[in-house]
């Protein structure tokens, strides 16, 4: 996978999310209090400095840089964008990558002759770890939400599932996640809104 750093993203260029990671995306947000998230929403709003954050996109650079060549006119075809990871955190705010000077941006490309579904798989690779990463280093009241859709991902895909397998060492379960973070099983479902 080629990795690029991006400088600037062109305020009218669209932004969307992966699917995976929009679905763990949502899942992790669900797992902080209300009270919690509208505080830490707060205290970083003016404080972007304080917020560093590396975040991982891919884009339709390559189609764009094509029909930008083919146009005569002088307007030209935005490079559209898709988050895919360094977004599971709760002050992450989409709209901060087009402002916030703080913010990293790395863009991931497939390597010369690499096939789309290995690219894919990568991608969906690295999702998978920095929704664990994130999820060892966070503090929420209902951690229990995100064994469910880590559990329903993980099952939708054989090359998820063997990447889970040699990191953690076996299949996933709900005593192995509650054992990740030095839990009890039950503390999975206790644990959830």
């Amino acid at each position: 996978m080629n990795k690029s750093i991006i400088k600037r993203i062109a305020k009218n260029s669209n932004l969307s999310w992966h699917p995976m990671t929009k679905k763990l995306h949502k899942s992790f947000m669900k797992s902080y209090s209300d009270e919690f998230y509208k505080t830490i929403i707060k205290m970083f709003q003016y404080n972007l400095q304080l917020s560093q954050q590396t975040i991982y996109l891919i884009s339709n650079r390559e189609e764009v840089k094509l029909l930008n060549q083919s146009k005569k006119s002088k307007e030209k075809v935005n490079i559209d964008y898709q988050i895919i990871a360094g977004c599971f955190n709760p002050w992450f705010d989409d709209e901060v990558l087009r402002t916030n000077k703080q913010l990293v941006a790395i863009e991931l490309s497939p390597v010369e002759g690499q096939s789309k579904k290995v690219f894919e798989d990568e991608l969906r690779t690295l999702i998978l770890l920095d929704f664990l990463k994130s999820l060892s280093q966070a503090n929420m009241s209902a951690l229990g939400n995100n064994f469910h859709e880590l559990r329903n991902i993980i099952k939708s895909s054989e090359q998820l599932k063997h990447a889970y397998s040699e990191l953690m060492g076996n299949s996933i379960s709900a005593e192995q996640f509650a054992e990740y973070f030095g839990r009890q099983r039950d503390y999975v479902y206790k644990h959830k809104c």
